[in-house]
């Protein structure tokens, strides 16, 4: 899923409740990083500090980034808790 990372570029490889692994095009600088997603059609914003970077080619790009989540719009939580359910829901299937 594409993102955007301080203005730039990326790709979701990863997400949680507390953060997502994403592989930026460059990486992002600062103590507070802000990350945009479209989800549902809806722009979600969140904000967040980087926790940890490997280097490693990945789709996207040429390292990946563990984002911590700080703030986060509830819709976030909605659909992060939205994809655990459904997760669930095949497992019992299976």
């Amino acid at each position: 899923m594409p993102l955007t990372i301080n203005g730039g570029k990326g790709t979701l490889i990863d997400i949680s409740r507390g953060g997502l692994s994403i592989s930026p095009e460059i990486i992002p600088v600062g103590e507070t990083i802000y990350v945009g997603l479209k989800i549902k059609g809806e722009n979600l914003r969140l904000q967040g500090k980087i926790k940890w970077i490997t280097f490693e080619d990945t789709y996207g790009g040429a390292c990946r980034v563990g984002f911590s989540i700080i703030k986060a719009p509830e819709s976030y939580y909605q659909f992060v808790d939205s994809l655990h359910q459904s997760k669930g829901e095949m497992e019992r299937q299976i």
